[in-house]
């Protein structure tokens, strides 16, 4: 074999392929290995860049029309079910319905959640009679608030639904060397900041419930009780102390 010939044609495979200048070049569908994934992946994520520029960039919920709109409405839908109220205070939420009767003086706190999910919370204020509901409170379903005397719920309390709170005229019985009772006087029920109350609890008048207290569900509270303790039954008893 002429060896000759052999380099020649071994020159004329590895040459590059020419342009249409006729210059040394490389063909347009072949790129070398080096470069191919590189500009390939290149390309591919400029045209991400164009199509996600191209999208159409929506507001934050927050900003959204819908979300101004629900505001307002929630708003508008509070101050028309508590307009028989002589004082509503700054961000109270309702959530369903309430029922406000007020021939007396109902007040409510800042931030005061009435959550009437299920059955609407009834406020009821008779000639005379007073509703004070601290800031923070959070009032549930069914719950009901009937003063003839004064209702005073403190702060960052907890109504649990179906509560029936009495605010009214309370009798004082005399001794038992006497007869019968003194003439009924009003005393206030007082509810003191952070006092729970779970489901269906009866609180009668005239009763002051301390500070941090958690009362059982069900549970008929007709003496006062003391701070931090844990109350259940009917009547009340004392369960212990809030750990």
């Amino acid at each position: 074999m002429n060896l000759n010939a052999y380099y020649a044609n071994e020159k004329t495979y590895n040459e590059k392929p020419s342009n249409k200048r006729g210059q040394p070049g490389q063909h347009d569908s072949a790129l070398p290995s080096a470069q191919g994934p590189a500009a390939l992946f290149k390309s591919t994520s400029l045209l991400d860049e164009l199509y996600i520029s191209k999208q159409p960039q929506l507001p934050p919920r927050r900003h959204s029309y819908r979300h101004f709109a629900g505001d307002a409405m929630q708003m508008l839908q509070t101050q028309r079910q508590l307009w028989q109220c002589n004082r509503v205070g700054q961000g109270v939420t309702l959530l369903g319905r309430v029922r406000v009767l007020n021939w007396g003086t109902i007040t409510v706190g800042d931030r005061v959640r009435l959550q009437a999910g299920r059955a609407p919370v009834v406020l009821f204020a008779w000639r005379g009679g007073r509703i004070d509901i601290g800031a923070g409170t959070i009032i549930r379903s069914g719950a009901s608030l009937l003063a003839t005397g004064t209702i005073k719920i403190g702060r960052d309390c907890s109504i649990g639904p179906y509560v029936t709170i009495l605010g009214g005229l309370s009798a004082v019985c005399a001794p038992q060397s006497q007869e019968g009772c003194s003439t009924p006087r009003s005393t206030p029920t007082v509810i003191e900041d952070g006092v729970t109350l779970g489901s269906r609890c009866l609180v009668a008048q005239g009763v002051r419930i301390g500070q941090g207290s958690v009362i059982a569900a069900h549970s008929l509270i007709m003496e006062d009780v003391p701070a931090n303790s844990r109350v259940a039954g009917v009547p009340g008893r004392f369960m212990g102390e809030v750990a």
